[in-house]
């Protein structure tokens, strides 16, 4: 499996506290299954955040560590961007890292979604946003459909492995069974900011639940495939 959305790089925002966290989130990664893991730390628009030469320094390292360790993870990371309509010109700026360096950025709306025009903007310009953890948005839990507009403008859905076990409460995961249902979900990632509680990097459970949802086909292109293709720069 690959983990698209993971805050295990430590000490630039709110997930692992240390390399010791890390390296904790990282083996339960391994005996996961997973082989590939986004770090996808976050990128808050006017709020003090590591500089992407800061965040790749802390990744190499934790890539050594695991490394001497012999803990056979692979690790890349992209922001996941706070969204704001200026997310364009910090693109231009330099200031915002996309997945692997592809066209692919993670986007996190604060409450609910918004702005679909400045989707359709980034898309246009050749940039393909990809919405984190949409079923915890306000507005998706209470009426799914209106996914439909930022697919339509582009976008590509992301939902959140603890979801669809109930980590995030009974409307989250009830949104996720539907947005699941309704196929306009392209990736599953465990949003693990710990190694310990609710936020930790467990998808093998959320795994044979969506398996039992959508069948296997589905099931692998969300751990697996669609992100594989993301990592190369596909098109989805």
């Amino acid at each position: 499996m690959i983990d698209f959305h993971n805050h295990m790089i430590p000490l630039v925002d709110d997930g692992a506290k240390g390399f010791e966290s890390s390296i904790k989130m990282a083996e339960i990664s391994i005996e996961q299954g997973v082989a590939i893991v986004v770090a996808t730390p976050h990128y808050i628009p006017g709020a003090v955040t590591p500089t992407k030469h800061e965040i790749e320094d802390r990744l190499n390292t934790l890539r050594n560590m695991l490394k001497n360790k012999g803990l056979n993870l692979d690790l890349v990371y992209g922001h996941e961007v706070r969204f704001c309509n200026e997310i364009e010109q910090l693109l231009e700026d330099g200031l915002i890292a996309t997945i692997n360096n592809t066209r692919y950025l993670l986007v996190e709306f604060r409450r609910k979604l918004t702005n679909d025009d400045v989707i359709h903007e980034l898309f246009v310009k050749g940039y393909r946003p990809i919405i984190a953890h949409a079923e915890r948005c306000e507005n998706i839990v209470q009426n799914p459909n209106l996914i439909l507009d930022f697919i339509d403008s582009g976008a590509l859905i992301q939902i959140t492995a603890g979801s669809i076990l109930g980590h995030f409460g009974r409307a989250a995961k009830k949104a996720a069974k539907a947005l699941l249902k309704m196929d306009v979900v392209h990736f599953a990632g465990s949003d693990a900011h710990n190694y310990e509680g609710k936020r930790t990097p467990h998808l093998s459970e959320a795994y044979k639940k969506i398996l039992k949802l959508v069948g296997k086909q589905k099931a692998e292109e969300l751990f697996l495939g669609n992100a594989q293709k993301v990592l190369s720069d596909l098109d989805i």
